[in-house]
Parts: C-alpha cells; sequence; structure tokens
C-alpha cells in the first residue's frame, strides 16, 4: 500500500472509528471543481428563468438536469456496491460478496441505487408549480439517505461535505424557482 503524507491525503474517519482508503488532495479537490459546476446549470436556469419572457423551455431544461443528477446520485450506490468487498477487508454492515444474500446491506444499498431515477422521471412531465417542490423534497430524501452511508462509512467525510454544500445549491435554485412561479407567475419575468 503506498504511504501518502499528512497534507498530500485525506483519510476517511467513520463514525465507527474505523478508517478508510486515503484520498489523494488533488483527487478531492478535482471531485470538488467538478461538483461545483454540476450547479452551473442549476444557478444558471434558476437566474434564466426569471429574466427571459418566454421560459418554458428553461423550466423544462431545469426539470430534466434535476432528473438527471437525482439519478446520478443514485448511480453512485450502484457503483459503490459493484466494488467487490474482501473476505479481510469488509466495513460495517457489510459482507463478502460471496455471502451476498436477498437482505444483505448491499442488496438494499443497490435497490436504493436506482430508487431516486424511478422517482424523479414523473417529475418531467409534473407541472412545474408541483414538478420543482417534488424534485427539491427528492435532493433532500438523498442527502438524508447519503448521510446514512457515510456514517457507516460508505463514503468519505470530505464527500458529505460536499454533497450537503450541492444539495443546499440545488434545492434553493429549484425552491427560488418554485417561488417565483408562486408570487410572479408562469411567466416569472421580473
Amino acid at each position: 500500500m503506498e504511504k501518502y503524507t499528512q497534507t498530500s491525503t485525506h483519510k476517511h474517519l467513520a463514525e465507527d472509528g474505523h478508517q478508510y482508503r486515503a484520498y489523494p488532495a488533488n483527487f478531492i479537490l478535482a471531485a470538488r471543481l467538478f461538483g461545483y459546476a454540476g450547479l452551473i446549470p442549476f444557478l444558471s436556469l434558476a437566474l434564466a428563468s426569471f429574466f427571459v419572457r418566454d421560459n418554458l423551455q428553461i423550466l423544462l431544461a431545469l426539470k430534466v438536469y434535476a432528473a438527471l443528477i437525482l439519478a446520478f446520485l443514485g448511480g453512485v450506490h450502484w457503483g459503490r456496491q459493484l466494488y467487490p468487498v474482501k473476505d479481510d477487508d469488509h466495513r460495517q454492515g457489510e459482507i463478502p460478496i460471496t455471502q451476498l444474500t436477498r437482505r444483505s446491506p448491499q442488496i438494499l444499498w443497490l435497490g436504493w441505487s436506482v430508487t431516486p431515477s424511478l422517482l424523479a422521471w414523473p417529475a418531467v412531465m409534473l407541472s412545474e408549480i408541483i414538478a420543482f417542490p417534488y424534485l427539491a423534497g427528492l435532493f433532500l430524501i438523498c442527502w438524508v439517505v447519503d448521510n446514512k452511508a457515510y456514517k457507516i462509512g460508505l463514503f468519505p467525510l470530505w464527500m458529505r461535505q460536499l454533497r450537503t454544500a450541492l444539495t443546499v445549491g440545488v434545492i434553493t435554485s429549484l425552491l427560488g424557482v418554485w417561488l417565483g412561479l408562486i408570487f410572479l407567475g408562469p411567466k416569472l419575468t421580473l
């Protein structure tokens, strides 16, 4: 195993006290930059919806992008569960891949991984006044589930912090547009 210096990596210490994989600082920086870049469509579409006279396409684009990101959030769990756990290297609540049963935590996490996309796709067809708070609620649910994953050591602390900041940005954008629809009407023009 490679040795990393304290300044070049971040080790993850789960709430159960176990220490997990070290991440190079440049990896964490890249994840943060890409994560915040993913907020750009939320923020720009939300702002554009207030300044573009015919904003129905913008509102649709925001709903579709939100649904895509929810699918991505589920996909993170799918990818995590496809990474096999070795007999001598399993984390709390996980068992080796060779001993999986229908009720194994990995199977439950795998089931969760498709849930955000299945719940999000109908929002694309809902009216905006219903879709935006619905999508915001789904992002909150995903954050709560991910928070559980962080607590049991499935993901590193730095990812928890990043996801919290990104979730706040996403929910603020979606609810901002929703409040605009309520108070300014469907055209939202200021």
